[in-house]
């Protein structure tokens, strides 16, 4: 057997057990998506009458707020940008695999625990203090803010648009 095709086959072999953390966090975040989704279903400003789950949007007696759990677990890139040039002290986590970080780098300062690995590092995490957690776009970090919140991490936020809006914005990014 050639030695590229052995690589290839160890890297195969290593996906495996990758792909059944990734399907655990999905599995375990579940309950949490479908919570957001009926929360955004029934804060929809047009009421209507044969959904269960509307209500209308001019009740007096218990206005819904407009803002959905997952608006509030999002921090846009400026307001990061301020925290950090403030001194504030945040934990910032790049959920990113490997070779996208080789690719495009992180912000300074952040720690690189991919989402599979996320679960078994949590404990070397402080609960008390503000977590920042990023990906490419912003999707993947979300995930990982909500389980991150899910295991009792209070101030966790995903960075809105994900290292692309964070450069977009002007954030600087240190290459390794």
């Amino acid at each position: 057997m050639s030695r590229s095709a052995e690589n290839s086959m160890v890297g195969t072999l290593l996906k495996i057990p990758l792909k059944l953390v990734k399907l655990q966090i999905k599995l375990a975040l579940l309950p949490v998506r479908t919570a957001v989704r009926l929360v955004r279903r029934c804060t929809e400003s047009d009421a209507r009458p044969d959904d269960p789950y509307s209500r209308p949007s001019a009740d007096p007696i218990s206005p819904l707020e407009p803002s959905a759990p997952a608006q509030e677990l999002e921090v846009a890139p400026s307001d990061l940008m301020k925290q950090i040039d403030a001194g504030d002290e945040l934990i910032l986590i790049d959920v990113r695999q490997p070779q996208e970080l080789a690719n495009s780098g992180l912000i300074e300062g952040s720690l690189h625990i991919p989402t599979q690995d996320l679960p078994h590092r949590i404990d070397d995490l402080n609960k008390e203090q503000t977590t920042i957690v990023y990906c490419h776009l912003g999707s993947r970090s979300m995930d990982a803010a909500m389980f991150l919140r899910e295991k009792g991490f209070e101030d966790v936020k995903s960075l809105g648009g994900g290292i692309v809006g964070w450069e977009s914005d002007g954030g600087s990014i240190a290459s390794l």
